[in-house]
C-alpha cells in the first residue's frame, strides 16, 4: 500500500483533518444509515481510501465483519481491487449479510466464513498478499495479538 499517498488522500477528505467531525467528500452516510453496523461514516472513509491506496496484487482483507457496513464503504469505487471478509457470522446471519452486499453492489468480495483464528492459519489466504488488514474481531489481547501477528511479513496469511 502506498502509506503517504494514502494519509495525503485521507487528509483532503476532511476540511481540518483530523479536526473535522464528518468528511467533506466522498460520502457514506446512506450505508451508516441503512445497513446495522458498529461503524462510523469516518471509518468507511478512511477504509476506502486505504483499498483505494492498495498496489496491484494487495489485497483488503477484513476480519470480523458484522452486516457488512466497513465492507461494503471499502469496496464502493474500488472495483479493480481484491476484498475478502472472513467472519463466523455469530452475532447476526450471513443471509441479512450477503442481502446488504448484494443491495449495495459489493459482491465480489471473497467471503471466508469462519474461526477467525482458524481460517488465518489455514492457508486460504496462500496466494493473496495483504496490502490492508481490518481487525473487526476478538478485541481481547489474544485477538489483538493474533492481528499484529497476521500483519507482520512472512506472517501466515497473505504467503505468496
Amino acid at each position: 500500500m502506498d502509506s503517504g499517498r494514502f494519509l495525503a488522500e485521507l487528509s483532503e477528505s476532511f476540511d481540518d483533518f483530523p479536526n473535522s467531525p464528518r468528511p467533506s467528500g466522498a460520502r457514506f452516510d446512506d450505508i451508516i444509515d441503512s445497513v446495522e453496523n458498529l461503524s462510523t461514516e469516518n471509518a468507511l472513509v478512511l477504509l476506502n481510501c486505504a483499498a483505494r491506496n492498495l498496489a496491484p496484487g494487495e489485497s483488503y482483507v477484513e476480519v470480523g465483519s458484522y452486516m457488512g457496513a466497513s465492507l461494503i464503504g471499502a469496496m464502493r469505487l474500488n472495483d479493480d481491487k481484491d476484498f475478502v471478509a472472513i467472519d463466523a457470522f455469530g452475532w447476526d446471519n450471513r443471509e441479512g449479510f450477503d442481502a446488504n452486499l448484494a443491495r449495495f453492489g459489493s459482491t465480489a468480495a471473497t467471503v471466508i466464513e469462519g474461526d477467525a483464528f482458524e481460517v488465518l492459519e489455514s492457508g486460504l489466504l496462500d496466494g493473496r498478499q495483504v496490502g490492508v488488514l481490518f481487525w473487526d474481531a476478538d478485541t481481547r489481547a489474544k485477538g489483538s495479538c493474533a492481528a499484529c501477528a497476521t500483519s507482520r511479513p512472512g506472517s501466515p496469511p497473505g504467503r505468496s
